[in-house]
């Protein structure tokens, strides 16, 4: 099958460098999956937006990023919150290498997590996952 993999680790307040282990991630929104990288605060900011498209889009910072799949397609939003279309393998977040590494070495996506959560210091916690095919 085919699986959207995030780990847990959430960046609050990114300029402090404090982190917490038990981020969702990955949330399913109006039919959608969503999985967000970044600062936890934009994170809620888009998932608030991506709720309700008509409200006023959010300033999010360079550093944010979003995978939406939407009727078995993946659609990656900058902070634009521009959906362009992707194509599998994907990530995204400071972990992004090590797991597309995994991936193109023959991992799965929850594998590639948790090789990306192993070598990244700033991925961490557990990995969660959903089947999306």
């Amino acid at each position: 099958g085919t699986y959207l993999a995030a780990d847990s680790r959430a960046t609050e307040h990114f300029e402090s460098g404090y982190y917490k282990d038990d981020n969702k991630k990955i949330r399913k929104i109006n039919g959608s999956y969503i999985a967000c990288c970044g600062d936890s605060f934009e994170e809620l900011l888009f998932v608030r937006w991506f709720k309700d498209q008509t409200k006023e889009k959010p300033v999010l910072s360079i550093d944010f990023a979003a995978f939406v799949v939407r009727d078995g397609k993946l659609f990656a939003y900058n902070k634009m919150l521009i959906a362009e279309q992707y194509y599998p393998p994907e990530a995204c977040g400071s972990g992004a290498p090590f797991a597309m590494g995994a991936m193109y070495a023959g991992k799965n996506a929850i594998e590639a997590v948790g090789i990306a959560i192993k070598l990244d210091e700033n991925s961490g916690g557990k990995v969660r996952s959903v089947k999306i095919k």
